[in-house]
């Protein structure tokens, strides 16, 4: 039996990227979809990129973890050398399909040869996933538990007038300088240029800021208008504080996959998002879609 297997890396973010490229693949060639959480199981002192634990429960995704005995057989095959071998110089008799971001071209059709497909990579890239759209919006990526109460009072507060989420990341972008070499951060430069384009553009001026360092943002950020900073009480469940963002009326958001599915997962008409001009530090990227405004 064919099936569809995408490796987790990262925070929920990528994760939801990775999902979604896979559940589409998933979904176009008719297979079951496996979620292969071993690389965020793996911890070793002074590994170099940030720990993360799986975080895909907080949603209705449909996807089940790869079977022990089909893991174990996938990465033997992966690791031997005939395997190797076979798959770089005759891939088109390899008996496992694998993927990467980087060597397939976004919207391109998924590959149907009736074999498993190992999925590996970020998948940043909405054209990866554009054909279920509706159903990530609506179901896949819609909350598993009810709304708490104090995540129901700050939603009320967000939809009492029309408003502009602020996201603002550092966490390890700041801490960790090997994630502060290659991503960099979104300074108070950048955040008032959107703030100002955004204001002229829709004539919406009350801001709902999120951050993961709620207290420099709060210091450092001017803003013109209004402004409301979010904090739901619950530090680990992230997903809620993604929720509270597509509840916004626009978006601006940081060179962050977490703020990228706030504003990509709100689907209301008229909807105007902000993105960084750089989404790694020094560099342009594809990352932000087309209609997106960056700055």
């Amino acid at each position: 039996m064919s099936y569809v297997v995408t490796r987790l890396a990262g925070g929920l973010g990528n994760q939801m990227f990775e999902y979604a490229a896979g559940r589409c693949a998933a979904d176009s060639l008719g297979v079951p979809l496996y979620l292969d959480t071993s690389l965020l199981e793996y911890r070793a002192p002074g590994m170099a990129h940030t720990a993360r634990d799986f975080a895909l429960d907080a949603f209705q995704i449909r996807a089940q973890p790869v079977p022990p005995l089909l893991l174990a057989a996938l990465q033997s095959r992966e690791h031997s050398i005939a395997f190797r071998l076979l798959k770089k110089i005759w891939p088109a008799v390899c008996p496992v399909r694998f993927l990467e971001d980087n060597h397939w071209m976004p919207g391109r059709p998924w590959p149907a040869s009736g074999r498993p497909l190992y999925m590996r990579g970020y998948w940043q890239d909405e054209k990866y996933f554009q054909a279920i759209r509706s159903q990530l919006c609506h179901a896949d990526f819609t909350p598993a538990q009810a709304v708490p109460p104090a995540v129901a009072a700050l939603r009320d507060a967000i939809k009492k007038q029309p408003c502009i989420s602020v996201h603002v990341r550092r966490g390890d972008y700041v801490t960790n300088p090997r994630a502060a070499a290659f991503h960099g951060t979104c300074g108070p430069e950048y955040y008032a240029r959107a703030a100002s384009i955004l204001s002229q553009r829709t004539g919406v001026a009350h801001f709902f800021l999120f951050s993961d360092d709620m207290e420099w943002a709060a210091k450092h950020l001017e803003l013109p208008g209004p402004t409301t900073c979010v904090q739901p009480g619950e530090k680990t469940e992230a997903h809620w504080e993604l929720w509270l963002m597509q509840q916004c009326d626009h978006h601006i958001i940081a060179n962050s996959s977490f703020s990228w599915w706030g504003a990509w997962l709100n689907d209301a008409p008229g909807r105007e998002v902000v993105a960084p001009l750089h989404w790694f530090a020094n560099q342009r990227s594809h990352i932000a879609p087309a209609k997106w405004i960056r700055c």
